[in-house]
């Protein structure tokens, strides 16, 4: 920042103090306010900014600190400036609606202040209207403009109208009841008691929002808030009841998951928050532990996708989750879709291991269904008396047909398998394989020797040379 421009701003009438602006946020305050040199024009789109020189981003900063030094006095200029070029036209300015979008959906933190500037000008204008229409309008038609009805009141703090009612309730907010038909009543609050409801508002947030802010189900954040790890508060109307979450204990949650430790892992070995609700924990109290298991570090994170929103950018290291997983379901035991997943298999798979009896499991009920349960010991005892192909294959570097064909020479053939049972992979006891294990070693070690002999006789060997000669 020039030393020019901070002299000239001491001599303007500061109104606020702005300390520690991104210069993103100062992008975009630029971008909305409009550009006040030639300058800088081009340095408005989203994609410039990231890619400022240092002499730009000083041009940057110096045309923002002209902006804020004498804030909110220039954007209450701004504003009007705009009323007056659309004054006679019934639409709203294009650029004043982007400004609005901006102020209210799109704001970075660090922005905070512009709406209390821009709360002010509207103040000023309602202010002004009055004060225009005092001429003609009668003491009645003043005073019904004070009041404004529950449902759009609602609306403006975005909660239900049942909602409003309980928070009037609570706070003091008067309600005036007036009827507005045979069967239809009115609800109408003060507008100046709509301030007290959004200071109620300030850090809570609805069931749905902080459902969004998490990044996960509306159930799972009524299990945390079920066991103590969000506090919730009810409010009811009538039949109607609200949950409410304070914003600030989400952050804290977010932020005490965000702290544990990080595990090394290779990328393809990972699996995500989302897969791991999805697919794994079907029980509540399995969610509930993951959660305290993280805080605690009694298993780590491989990294945080901070692109995914809330606690769904955590990302697991795939073996550690498994094992972490085996041990929480000692015994209630998995469904059988997480069952194929410990066995690396797909679910069909493991769905027709539990259909032929190989892989034990017992019926249970959960909720309105009825489920079939695999126990970590059941898992266990399949893993050991059984092997899959696939398995053997990657073992011995050879493909799964070449497996099967060496095993059925040596007079092993699959119990389970495509021409068996319609099973879509190939099963051997692993009593069988032990039987065959010298004979299976050294058809490996064979295959080795004779892929080398032929690797050292390659084409650069001077007899294969001549003979291809």
């Amino acid at each position: 920042m020039r030393a020019t421009d901070v002299e000239q701003g001491a001599n303007r009438p500061q109104v606020s103090a702005i300390d520690d602006l991104s210069l993103p946020s100062v992008a975009s305050l630029i971008s909305h306010l409009g550009a006040t040199t030639n300058s800088t024009e081009y340095m408005l789109s989203p994609k410039a900014w990231r890619n400022l020189t240092l002499s730009e981003t000083s041009r940057l900063v110096s045309v923002a600190y002209s902006r804020l030094t004498d804030w909110p006095l220039k954007f209450h200029d701004f504003l009007r400036e705009e009323e007056r070029s659309i004054r006679g036209i019934a639409v709203t300015s294009p650029r004043l609606h982007r400004l609005k979008k901006f102020l209210f959906h799109d704001l970075p933190p660090d922005l905070n202040f512009l709406l209390d500037g821009f709360r002010g000008y509207m103040r000023d204008e309602s202010m002004d209207i009055l004060d225009r229409r005092r001429g003609w309008a009668t003491d009645s038609d003043i005073q019904s403009q004070a009041y404004v009805t529950a449902t759009a009141a609602a609306r403006q703090l975005g909660i239900r109208a049942a909602t409003l009612h309980a928070l009037a309730t609570r706070v003091g907010v008067m309600e005036i009841k007036k009827s507005g038909g045979v069967r239809r009543h009115f609800t109408l609050i003060q507008r100046t008691a709509l301030s007290s409801l959004k200071q109620e508002l300030s850090d809570e947030i609805g069931l749905r929002s902080m459902s969004l802010l998490l990044g996960m189900s509306i159930s799972r954040v009524e299990q945390l808030a079920d066991v103590g790890l969000l506090e919730r508060r009810t409010v009811t109307h009538g039949l109607v009841s609200t949950s409410l979450f304070r914003r600030s204990e989400a952050v804290e949650l977010i932020d005490s998951l965000k702290g544990g430790g990080r595990v090394v892992a290779h990328p393809d070995r990972e699996i995500s928050f989302a897969e791991v609700s999805k697919y794994f924990l079907s029980q509540r109290a399995e969610f509930v532990s993951l959660i305290y298991a993280v805080q605690e570090r009694r298993i780590n994170l491989r990294r945080w996708d901070e692109s995914a929103r809330g606690i769904a950018g955590a990302i697991f290291g795939r073996g550690e989750f498994l094992n972490w997983h085996r041990q929480q379901c000692c015994v209630g035991g998995m469904t059988i879709p997480e069952a194929s997943a410990h066995l690396h298999v797909k679910q069909e798979v493991a769905y027709h291991l539990v259909k032929s009896g190989l892989l034990k499991g017992r019926a249970a009920v959960r909720g309105r269904r009825s489920v079939t349960l695999i126990t970590s010991g059941a898992l266990s005892d399949f893993e050991q008396h059984y092997a899959f192909a696939v398995e053997l294959a990657a073992a011995m570097c050879l493909s799964v047909g070449k497996v099967v064909a060496v095993l059925s020479d040596l007079g092993v053939s699959p119990i389970c398998g495509p021409r068996i049972d319609g099973s879509r992979q190939n099963i051997f006891r692993r009593k069988d394989i032990d039987l065959v294990s010298e004979a299976l070693k050294a058809f490996t070690d064979g295959r080795s020797e004779n892929i080398n002999r032929e690797y050292s006789l390659g084409p650069t060997d001077p007899q294969t040379a001549g003979g291809g000669a």
